[in-house]
């Protein structure tokens, strides 16, 4: 599994697309629409671009069997879904 550093990084980020996710883009707030369709595009990236593409850009090394397989059934489907969600939502 990744180590902790690299877990709250993701969990901070996912935090404040979350936050992206429940501000108004409907009021003229060009930055923030740029920044959710930044953040939609990014996750709808993580959940299509094949995992060993992904670690071989990030100089990471091969993930573990659990990683993989919570990848395969949770990560990627979430990640659709957020990106579904921010890029789908708003002007």
């Amino acid at each position: 599994m990744p180590p902790r550093a690299a877990s709250a990084v993701v969990g901070v980020g996912l935090g404040l697309v979350g936050v992206l996710a429940t501000q108004p883009t409907a009021y003229g707030q060009p930055a923030l629409t740029h920044a959710r369709r930044a953040a939609g595009l990014a996750l709808l990236a993580r959940a299509v671009v094949p995992t060993s593409w992904l670690l071989n850009g990030l100089s990471l090394p091969e993930p573990a069997p659990e990683f993989v397989r919570l990848n395969r059934i949770a990560y990627r489907p979430f990640c659709l879904a957020l990106a579904v969600g921010l890029l789908t939502d708003g002007p």
